[in-house]
């Protein structure tokens, strides 16, 4: 092995502690974060940083295509707010998390959405997992490729020898 192919795996490696970009543009992901790790590995100090079950951190939808126009504004999604508050919190508390995951996921998504489709089917992609979100990180893996009929795998993140987020691979 060369230089350049050990240097490509360490690369490799380091993006799975932090977003990856090792997802192909086909496949249909579900982000959970467990706020209490989350936080303390990012100094974050936002109200869902409390938080002892899996949140939304992002939904990534198959991509392709041209990105549609619409712009995330909050008034869009206004009454989907209350629902978003307890399973999709900003936990960086910046109040630009929801327009980045448009921005970054919705915008691009093969079948074309609009905002609030985007957000309406993130969460309902959360309701169908659950049954699973009170289960702490260290069982989360078992329990989440137990959903058969929702996710064909599933892959851990860990930052810092703690479990943040968990990958659902959504059929």
């Amino acid at each position: 092995m060369g230089l350049p192919f050990l240097l490509l795996l360490l690369l490799v490696a380091a993006s799975c502690s932090g977003k990856s970009n090792l997802e192909g543009p086909s496949d249909n992901i579900l982000a959970l974060q467990w706020p209490i790790n989350a936080c303390q590995v990012n100094c974050w100090n936002a109200p869902g940083c409390k938080y002892k079950y899996w949140t939304i951190h992002g939904w990534w939808p198959p991509q392709g295509g041209n990105r549609t126009n619409e712009t995330f504004e909050l008034n869009k999604i206004k009454d989907l707010l209350n629902q978003m508050k307890n399973d999709w919190p900003d936990l960086s508390n910046r109040n630009t998390f929801w327009a980045h995951e448009w921005e970054a996921h919705g915008q691009c998504a093969k079948n074309k959405l609009t905002v609030k489709q985007y957000f309406q089917r993130a969460l309902g992609h959360y309701s169908a997992v659950k049954r699973c979100i009170n289960v702490q990180p260290e069982k989360a893996k078992a329990c989440f490729e137990n959903l058969e009929n929702v996710v064909k795998k599933c892959a851990i993140i860990k930052k810092n020898n703690l479990i943040t987020e968990v990958r659902l691979y959504l059929k």
